[in-house]
């Protein structure tokens, strides 16, 4: 359901239109022309080294691909093909206002120790080169030389005539000027006034040649490089599948409380209700002493049970060092706290983070040395926590024998939460190990 914003009109009194209105409006149109030309005039220097950058890129990668030379020249042409046309998107804020948005597949930010796993380099380079917002730019980038070259000898050219014409009796008065241009000459001020209305005359004509000729490159730049309808249904739908993942996750989470209250932390103080009733019987009666004293020192114990059910129920929601220490000092207390399994946790730099990320983030890797240290098998793990930019990224690792589930219930609950906050969570476990789970949390403000 979509609601829009309905502007209810206003009672004025009737006035006089202002002197001052209809050049306000002209001069917004005069500026308007002033960026469309300055648009049009970049257009072609920009159009050139797109171009060229496009064809030397790709003939170096494929002429090269029969070696290992080809695959990183490719990439980096497709980087700098991106570059390029995130600068084009910024020039057309010249004319618009506002940087045309561009949408690209998320995917696993490469990383140097990613060189460890053939499956994380393939899935990153597949990701690349399947990504159609690149071809959607690399197309821009043939066609901006045509257009580009279009767009500014229709600037050039029309301006040229409109301001020669238009200065032309301004040259007269420049003693030894020849006013003969090969097919006309000027001997008179009556012919240098004709030749200035012509210049007048072609004011309009070249406002709309400009105005028109921009407006055609806008439109083919937001057709090539913006976000189309179906690219933006497809993250909405996306969008709306984690969300729905995250009611899922938080009904689930909400159930698995009510459970452990009901049976355990509620269940045991009724027992203690229970065993205090009896003594407070025993004792009323004054029979059997030791029996009451028997059963209130029960009640104690079963009360501190349930105490540390409430702590463990607690700590499952927030843990208190999480709250009170940080994310780096709750993982690394996790590290030491893995059984039979020696854990390194290295912390990077992380600096201020959302609560929900590091609630996320902890149980990511709660969960994952959890499963360690129960199926794994495994010799030694390692957890990094690193931060680049607005991008929280977990890595957990461990060198058991591999072969976990991605679709296992403990990882779809994680992958539900941390897809609720609009992150990647991803798995490597071939059969044999290594394990690698990789999380990547946005923690922008």
């Amino acid at each position: 359901m979509t609601t829009q914003a309905v502007q209810q009109p206003t009672l004025e009194h009737p006035e006089r239109p202002s002197a001052s209105a209809p050049r306000r409006g002209l001069g917004a149109f005069l500026a308007l022309v002033a960026r469309d030309t300055l648009y049009l005039l970049l257009a072609l220097p920009m159009g050139t080294l797109f171009f060229s950058f496009i064809v030397a890129g790709w003939s170096t990668a494929i002429g090269s691909f029969i070696t290992f030379i080809g695959v990183p020249v490719a990439v980096l042409t497709i980087w700098g093909t991106r570059g390029l046309a995130w600068v084009e998107r910024s020039r057309a804020a010249i004319v618009t206002g506002e940087r045309i948005p561009g949408l690209y597949r998320r995917r696993l930010p490469f990383r140097g120790e990613d060189w460890a796993s053939l499956n994380e380099i393939w899935s990153w380079l597949k990701a690349l080169v399947l990504d159609g917002q690149t071809w959607r730019d690399t197309a821009y980038g043939l066609v901006l030389l045509f257009t580009g070259t279009i767009g500014f000898t229709v600037a050039v050219t029309m301006w040229s005539l409109t301001l020669s014409l238009l200065s032309v009796p301004a040259w007269w008065w420049i003693p030894g000027v020849d006013l003969d241009a090969g097919f006309i000459s000027l001997d008179t001020w009556l012919e240098a006034l004709v030749v200035f209305g012509f210049g007048v005359a072609t004011i309009p004509l070249t406002l709309a040649l400009v105005r028109g000729s921009s407006a055609i490159s806008i439109s083919i730049a937001r057709g090539l490089l913006g976000c189309d309808k179906r690219r933006l249904e497809e993250r909405v739908e996306q969008l709306a599948e984690t969300r729905a993942g995250a009611v899922d996750a938080a009904q689930a989470e909400l159930e698995r409380i009510e459970r452990d209250l009901h049976d355990g932390a509620q269940a045991r103080l009724v027992a203690v209700a229970l065993d205090l009733g009896m003594a407070e019987q025993r004792l009323a009666a004054g029979a059997d002493p030791e029996r009451a004293a028997e059963l209130v020192r029960e009640a104690r114990e079963e009360t501190q049970r349930a105490l540390a059910e409430l702590r463990d129920l607690a700590r499952g929601i927030r843990p208190a060092l999480l709250s009170e220490r940080g994310l780096g000092a709750a993982v690394t207390s996790l590290g030491a706290r893995v059984g039979g399994v020696p854990t390194s946790v290295e912390v990077g730099e992380l600096g201020a983070l959302p609560s929900a990320v590091e609630t996320a983030a902890y149980f990511v890797v709660a969960e994952a040395l959890t499963n360690v240290a129960k199926h794994a098998r495994a010799g030694a793990a390692s957890v990094r926590l690193s931060r680049s930019g607005d991008v929280l990224r977990v890595d957990v690792r461990d060198d058991g024998v591999g072969g976990a589930n991605p679709d296992g219930g403990g990882l779809r609950g994680l992958r539900g939460r941390v897809e609720a906050l609009d992150g990647t969570l991803t798995l490597s476990s071939p059969p044999g190990g290594p394990t690698h789970l990789c999380a990547e949390l946005p923690c922008g403000s």
